[in-house]
């Protein structure tokens, strides 16, 4: 695993550019991802796998329901040079908002919508956005401490961020799929 700290004001940064922006930091990020892919591949549309929550729709008592919904779904970006940065941004950020809808929908589901098209694999990368307070969690007398997420992947590349008051972006790599100079190429654009 590779791992990227950024200082306090580089993170303060990143959140301002995504409030000047009227995005998410996750939509910012996100974006980011879409625009190194697609630089990587010289495509003006990349598609990359990344986590929803489950917990988005209007499930009657989810409130009362406990454990993990993660959904890992695919998102396809499409790079509009045509429009500036910020319009850019805010499209793809209500299209993922649009798409909460479908969070449930399982990879069997899409894979079978996409065997009908094209075939082929979803996506070769992922992007995880961890953005659940796990710290001091407490519900009456449940009480969660010190817990550290572990994330393994069998996707080629994995990008693991961690927005905390230092963000952090953890890479796993697959050494068996990809070449060190990927990599590389990968690690020192994204800084």
């Amino acid at each position: 695993m590779e791992c990227i700290s950024l200082s306090e004001k580089e993170s303060t940064k990143i959140t301002e550019k995504a409030r000047a922006n009227f995005v998410s930091v996750n939509t910012l990020i996100q974006g980011a991802w879409s625009l190194l892919l697609s630089a990587y591949f010289n495509a003006g549309n990349v598609v990359f796998g990344t986590s929803v929550s489950g917990r988005s729709n209007d499930f009657p008592n989810m409130d009362l329901l406990t454990g993990m919904f993660m959904n890992i779904l695919p998102v396809s970006s499409i790079i509009d040079q045509q429009c500036s940065l910020k319009e850019w941004l805010q499209s793809f950020q209500k299209r993922q908002v649009e798409c909460l809808q479908y969070e449930e929908t399982t990879a069997i589901e899409i894979l079978s919508q996409l065997s009908k098209n094209k075939g082929g694999a979803m996506f070769d990368s992922l992007l995880v956005f961890e953005n659940f307070p796990w710290k001091d969690l407490k519900c009456g007398n449940v009480e969660i401490s010190d817990y550290g997420s572990g994330v393994t992947s069998n996707y080629p590349i994995s990008l693991i961020i961690v927005p905390e008051t230092q963000m952090k972006f953890k890479f796993i790599f697959s050494t068996d799929q990809l070449e060190e100079k990927t990599k590389n190429w990968i690690i020192s654009n994204w800084k």
